[in-house]
């Protein structure tokens, strides 16, 4: 009977220890400003195709071909969902080395922002900006963790060569590792942050604050919500029609010449009709 509770008794300080491991403070707090241009009404801006430009990225962010595919793909989760069309990746980045756009919001600069949102077939591109911040303090013997993702979303519109919002976002991911403080669940702790590393926070807050930054957008603009998406399978149909007598590799080999011809929203298509023949 002895052994039985002393069995019992470990057991319960290894739930207990997992339980403050799994709960050890985490917790992540958003939040968004948005500023938008006063001369263009919410109501006049409608979304169908966006593209997501690789424009802005700070010095000091480690890794930034790493968190611009990351945010890329959670942006065009926010898009989607909403029933717009997002351009894809490879091709937006291909586009905009091809351009030589400028970092300086200029007069020349945005009739250059125009001309791609044509070749691109789009009517809005957005411009990100990136940045990680970490900073740590005791908490009750422990250390007490900020993973901080901050980021600014500048939205082009081609229909009024202008920016017509700026999102300034920002995600913090608070975590107390309480698990440092018994041996046995340290040990286990630290074999899992070892694994998934400080990405996993930073990962989680960027999530958060681009979820609140688009959120924010929609309100704001609730006239640009799905304004492509009932149209979606319509186009993907005739899409499929324009190209259903070409074969794979002849599909390949359009978008390719599509693309050194500059036809981008060409290529788009072609790219579209690829992905869906070989789901």
């Amino acid at each position: 009977m002895k052994q039985h509770q002393i069995n019992f008794k470990y057991i319960f300080i290894l739930f207990t220890s997992l339980t403050i491991f799994l709960n050890s403070g985490c917790k992540i707090v958003s939040k968004t400003n948005l500023y938008a241009e006063p001369t263009i009404a919410s109501n006049d801006i409608q979304i169908r195709r966006v593209a997501i430009l690789p424009n802005r990225l700070p010095m000091n962010l480690q890794n930034p071909e790493y968190w611009r595919l990351f945010n890329f793909n959670a942006c065009k989760k926010e898009l989607t969902k909403r029933g717009i069309q997002v351009v894809d990746y490879d091709l937006s980045n291909e586009d905009f080395k091809r351009s030589g756009l400028p970092m300086e919001d200029t007069k020349s600069s945005r009739d250059k922002y125009a001309e791609l949102a044509e070749k691109l077939n789009v009517d809005m591109l957005i411009f990100p900006y990136y940045g990680t911040i970490f900073s740590m303090g005791a908490c009750f013997m422990a250390q007490n963790y900020k993973y901080i993702a901050v980021g600014s979303l500048q939205f082009y519109s081609p229909k009024h060569n202008d920016f017509s919002t700026r999102i300034d976002i920002e995600g913090t991911n608070y975590t107390n590792k309480l698990y440092q403080l018994i041996p046995i669940i340290g040990t286990i702790g630290a074999l899992v942050e070892g694994a998934r590393g400080d990405k996993y926070y930073y990962e989680e807050a960027f999530n958060s604050a681009i979820k609140g930054g688009f959120d924010e957008f929609f309100m704001k603009y609730p006239s640009g919500v799905g304004t492509g998406g009932s149209n979606m399978q319509n186009q993907q149909n005739t899409i499929g029609n324009k190209y259903s007598k070409f074969s794979l590799e002849d599909l390949e080999t359009l978008k390719k010449a599509a693309v050194s011809s500059g036809d981008f929203g060409k290529a788009a298509e072609i790219k579209e009709e690829i992905d869906k023949r070989k789901k």
